[in-house]
């Protein structure tokens, strides 16, 4: 719902903003009693601060922000699991930007980092390396720390690339494949991105892999190629390509516009 309620506030139907978030509110309250795990409490009690800021109930936002800093920050710091306490620390980090705490957020970000920093040599699977490092490096963009976000990426990166290269293992591939076109996409370098998301597409066309494909191209200025990956997305036959049509339509009568004279070129990259 949050969502949702998201696209009604944009939208400016307030009433019907805040009825959503209330729903959100009324659904997550009770949970917060509940014996969660530290992960689950983190968005539980992130989605609740947000929607109690979006309501205008800041006074109560802020209750359980303080609420969630006082119980998570002593169960984060005996945690020894990378990716447990990559996703807690941002989702503390996003949670203080929601209340105008920026001093926490830097705080936050820093322990993150002494907590976790000796762990990154001893990650091992494709999906430990990147979710832990995209976590680091959502935390750096939040604080604005660019040189924090280009040095975890980059790493990322080189660890994922050893890795799928050496690998056998077609879900780690898959994984690698997955983390490493998103980084190349954060560090704008766009061609690197389409080569990860191909290969991706390559072992696992979902609708969602062929979109981010069709969209790395886009992004890159190869409208050929990412017209030839929209028209495969909208040619499937498969209803979580739902998510991804009117986008695509859209995009794709952009792209024919543009070369109505002459039709749209061949992809060489297909």
């Amino acid at each position: 719902m949050g969502p949702v309620a998201k696209a009604h506030t944009i939208l400016g139907n307030h009433d019907k903003s805040i009825e959503y978030y209330e729903q959100i509110i009324d659904l997550l309250l009770p949970l917060v009693k509940e014996q969660s795990s530290m992960r689950d409490l983190s968005k539980i009690y992130l989605n609740l601060v947000h929607a109690f800021n979006m309501k205008g109930e800041y006074d109560l936002a802020e209750d359980y922000y303080r609420q969630m800093n006082d119980v998570l920050e002593p169960l984060i710091r005996q945690s020894n699991h990378a990716t447990e306490i990559g996703e807690v620390y941002l989702n503390l980090i996003i949670t203080a930007n929601y209340v105008g705490d920026y001093f926490s957020m830097e705080s936050y970000f820093e322990a993150m980092k002494h907590q976790l920093n000796p762990m990154l040599d001893n990650l091992v699977t494709a999906k430990e390396i990147g979710e832990t490092y995209t976590y680091l490096f959502e935390a750096a963009v939040y604080g604005g720390s660019g040189d924090d976000a280009y040095e975890y990426s980059t790493e990322m990166v080189d660890k994922l690339k050893t890795l799928r290269d050496g690998s056998t293992s077609t879900e780690e591939i898959v994984i690698a494949n997955k983390y490493l076109g998103d980084a190349e996409l954060a560090l704008g370098r766009f061609q690197f991105a389409t080569v990860y998301y191909h290969d991706l597409v390559r072992h696992e066309p979902t609708p969602k892999n062929i979109f981010m494909l069709a969209r790395a191209y886009d992004i890159a200025g190869n409208q050929q190629c990412a017209y030839h990956w929209y028209q495969e997305l909208l040619a499937m036959e498969d209803v979580d390509k739902i998510f991804y049509i009117g986008f695509v339509e859209l995009r794709s009568e952009d792209i024919e516009e543009i070369y109505k004279e002459v039709g749209v070129p061949f992809c060489r990259g297909s």
